[in-house]
């Protein structure tokens, strides 16, 4: 796709100053992220812009791995699937678990150790937040859980 370039893998960027993204580009992004099992078009500029968007496309099976965003809240409008987002709190351990399906929108304030993972197939949402750089140690509990099937062992789904 022309509109498209590709950016840090699996991201690409939408070569457009007004963005409008259609059903061809969510087929685009199934198509990147079956060899991955993620693939992403950012709508922000760069990294080093204070808001980030992004439209995602996550397959079932693939695990991004925790983090925390600090001193800022993250936006996710879920338009097809179903999006598990796993919360811990900052002794690592698991505090909270939702399933967001499409049409659905969640938030999850500052300070949250948090992941997510697809419960149906492909999960294509949209995740927006405002970027704020500040440093965070990462509970040595969280860094063991490496897989989708560790996170389920984690939260007591085994």
């Amino acid at each position: 796709m022309e509109r498209i370039s590709k950016s840090l893998s699996p991201s690409f960027r939408l070569n457009e100053p007004i963005i409008k993204v259609s059903a061809d580009e969510i087929c685009f992004l199934r198509k990147e992220a079956e060899a991955l099992g993620r693939s992403r078009i950012c709508f922000h500029k760069s990294e080093q812009s204070s808001m980030h968007g992004m439209l995602i496309c996550l397959k079932e099976g693939c695990f991004l791995g925790f983090e925390k965003n600090i001193l800022e809240t993250k936006l996710y409008v879920v338009l097809e699937g179903v999006l598990k987002i796993v919360i811990s709190n900052d002794d690592g351990e698991f505090e909270k678990v939702l399933n967001v399906r499409g049409n659905e929108i969640f938030c999850i304030a500052e300070n949250r150790w948090h992941t997510t993972i697809s419960e149906s197939g492909d999960a294509i949402y949209v995740e927006m937040n405002v970027r704020n750089e500040a440093l965070h140690t990462k509970p040595k509990s969280l860094e063991l859980i490496k897989s989708v099937s560790d996170l389920r062992m984690w939260i007591g789904e085994s």
